[in-house]
């Protein structure tokens, strides 16, 4: 080999320097920081240059990490935005059916239930947001304040959902 390194018999190649060895290779189980080979499909260590069965080099079209994508995030970005646009709806709702309580003698409710309703749209804008941030799989951060702002949009169940699956999508995220 041209790196002169030690390296384990079994390997096809030094995960070093790629030079190619002539022993078979292992088929062990995944290391604890890995990565797979888009060569050989194999799972390799992020620490090697080269990957130890085939010798394809680490660079950016030799290797790349793995990593496993779910549904979690497309599910909570969609019971964000659900939960968003019902908080929207009944903000709206209440600040327009607001003049209806104006009529109440001696209490200015009109002005209360439009500040309610207010809260309600702004809610529901977040949540929005954090619905279309979960959706790119992007600012985990906005994507749970986003789930948890959706919990007080008038349907609580979105807003449970969405929490679970932003929690549980946490490492998805960029």
């Amino acid at each position: 080999m041209s790196c002169g390194r030690q390296i384990g018999a079994t390997y096809n190649a030094c995960p070093y320097c790629g030079a190619p060895q002539q022993a078979a290779a292992p088929m062990g189980a995944p290391m604890e920081q890995s990565r797979v080979c888009m060569g050989c499909g194999r799972t390799i260590a992020t620490t090697y240059f080269a990957c130890p069965y085939c010798g394809r080099p680490a660079g950016a079209m030799g290797v790349q990490m793995g990593h496993k994508e779910t549904a979690y995030p497309i599910v909570a970005g969609v019971f964000e935005i659900l939960a968003g646009i019902i908080g929207l709806g009944f903000g709206g709702l209440t600040i327009v059916g607001a003049g209806a309580a104006s009529t109440i003698p001696y209490v200015d409710v009109a002005g209360i239930i439009m500040v309610c309703g207010a809260i309600l749209v702004v809610f529901g804008l977040i949540s929005l947001l954090g619905g279309i941030f979960a959706l790119q799989r992007k600012n985990y951060g906005m994507a749970l304040v986003g789930a948890i702002f959706a919990l007080f949009c008038g349907f609580l169940i979105f807003g449970i959902l969405a929490l679970i699956f932003v929690i549980l999508a946490k490492d998805e995220f960029h």
